[in-house]
């Protein structure tokens, strides 16, 4: 067995405004907007917008009415820490890095080697609009 994610699903206090900040995030990733998909259960009250991509389903989720104005808390149990994303090259860290600027994203800390998690590991960190933190890294595996 490989240990292969098939879709992870994020949720936000706002899924309009989610949708434009990810339809500028997603594509930078290699999602492509005709492949989005937005669904609505009724019964469960449950709205979401799916990116899909032949090796991931991104999913974004309108948070119950009970838990909107909930903060996102990476440090709290039962939290999302941060979800990476792996660049092919530094140079796509770089490439990422000056696209991501224009996409809404918040608290951008701009590429640099993180000497603490491997010699050659390269990232940039960001956070959405909601307050969940990403990382676009590209490392040698071997070296971790």
């Amino acid at each position: 067995m490989e240990p292969i994610i098939d879709h992870i699903d994020i949720t936000v206090n706002d899924l309009v405004s989610a949708g434009k900040f990810y339809d500028n995030l997603l594509p930078l990733l290699g999602f492509e907007l005709k492949d989005k998909r937005e669904s609505y259960e009724a019964e469960d009250d449950y709205r979401q917008i799916e990116y899909v991509h032949k090796n991931l389903i991104f999913s974004v989720v309108q948070a119950a009415e009970r838990a909107k104005n909930i903060p996102a808390d990476y440090q709290s149990p039962g939290s999302l820490h941060h979800l990476a994303f792996r660049a092919e090259s530094n140079k796509s860290v770089d490439d990422f890095y000056s696209e991501l600027n224009g996409t809404g994203a918040k608290e951008i800390i701009p590429p640099k080697f993180y000497k603490q998690y491997s010699p050659d590991y390269y990232a940039v960190f960001f956070r959405d609009p909601f307050g969940i933190r990403y990382e676009f890294v590209h490392y040698d595996i071997k070296n971790r």
